[in-house]
């Protein structure tokens, strides 16, 4: 895809910034999974850079509490799924725009396919549980990633690269798996402007890493401190037990293994199985479910799931489409609530 010379001008009047290194950003493909306060910022810089594609990736419709920090969203887009309102609000700025929509989760085996397609990702999801499926996915084909997340008045950037040859640091290096969560923004609020600056950071990286010329901060994890307007820089070591050599049926079997559950309902009562539903109240009006023994947030469960469950029962726990409940068993399974999973299917 060609684009106007003029339309980048004071972007090509950067120091190294050269049409063959705009060109390169002409002919790039990226990945933008999640599509709230980090990307509806990064997005629209990307798309007014030169990116030659941009595929945006979420299942979420748009909410009222959304739109202090998602600012391509207005009163009118409430209801409407996100990742189609940004494609709209993308073509809107730039028709040339080569963009697409996936308005729906992404499993395993869907990433797997999908992310080979890219010159890098994006992980705007701030979503613990994603972010380790994400690292290993983009580990075995190649993929770098650009990692942001964004809580109250801190954001963290971190720049993966995948290297053949040699050790990297990655996700995993970075943050092992059975840390405490401190927690989201869904819990911990957030000011706009922090999830908007961390946005603006991962656009930044991603025009430097694509057009091939300025340096990329890698393994590097960049912490800021908004409350004062301070920054850590923290080199990431090379973890030597990390695993970065998996197949893709180690990792399909990885995050699929003991979180779904198979049989009924009505059976997994009889079993003794405790029924949650971490659906949202118009959801449960719309469809409610029999079988529910409790209704909890997932903010609930995330904060404290001790205050609610016991480590000595088995759950199941149910959402519209298995994507907040996957992600839920993963965290809870991770801090001990070994007899939890997710519905085998959407509710």
């Amino acid at each position: 895809m060609q684009h106007s010379i003029l339309d980048v001008s004071r972007q090509l009047l950067v120091k190294g910034m050269t049409a063959e290194k705009q060109q390169q950003l002409n002919n790039s493909r990226v990945l933008v999974i999640g599509a709230g306060g980090l990307a509806t910022t990064a997005v629209s810089y990307l798309a007014m850079s030169g990116i030659g594609h941009i595929t945006i990736v979420d299942y979420d419709d748009i909410e009222p509490s959304n739109l202090h920090r998602q600012t391509l969203f207005t009163q009118n887009d409430l209801g409407n799924n996100k990742a189609e309102t940004v494609k709209q609000y993308l073509l809107a700025r730039n028709p040339q725009l080569d963009v697409k929509a996936i308005g729906s989760s992404l499993d395993v085996q869907t990433l797997l396919r999908l992310i080979s397609q890219y010159d890098v990702v994006l992980d705007c999801t701030d979503m613990l549980s994603f972010s380790y499926m994400l690292n290993d996915v983009a580990i075995l084909r190649q993929i770098p990633v650009i990692f942001a997340n964004a809580s109250a008045m801190t954001g963290q950037l971190f720049t993966m690269i995948p290297q053949q040859d040699q050790p990297f640091s990655c996700f995993r290096c970075m943050w092992p798996e059975g840390v405490e969560v401190t927690g989201s923004c869904d819990i911990l609020g957030v000011l706009g402007p922090v999830p908007g600056t961390m946005g603006c950071l991962q656009a930044l990286e991603t025009i430097k890493l694509l057009s091939g010329f300025y340096p990329v901060a890698e393994s590097v994890l960049y912490h800021f401190d908004f409350y004062s307007l301070s920054l850590n820089k923290i080199t990431i070591p090379f973890d030597h037990d990390c695993c970065h050599s998996q197949s893709d049926k180690a990792i399909v079997e990885r995050y699929t293994a003991n979180l779904v559950f198979q049989g009924e309902l009505g059976q997994a009562l009889e079993q003794g199985y405790e029924i949650i539903d971490i659906r949202r109240e118009n959801e449960v009006n719309t469809k409610p479910c029999e079988y529910a023994t409790a209704h909890f947030t997932p903010d609930q469960l995330l904060d404290n799931p001790s205050d609610f469950l016991s480590k000595s029962k088995s759950y199941i726990f149910i959402c519209s489409n298995g994507t907040r409940s996957k992600s839920l068993v993963k965290y809870l399974q991770y801090s001990g609530f070994s007899q939890t999973f997710t519905y085998q299917e959407d509710w």
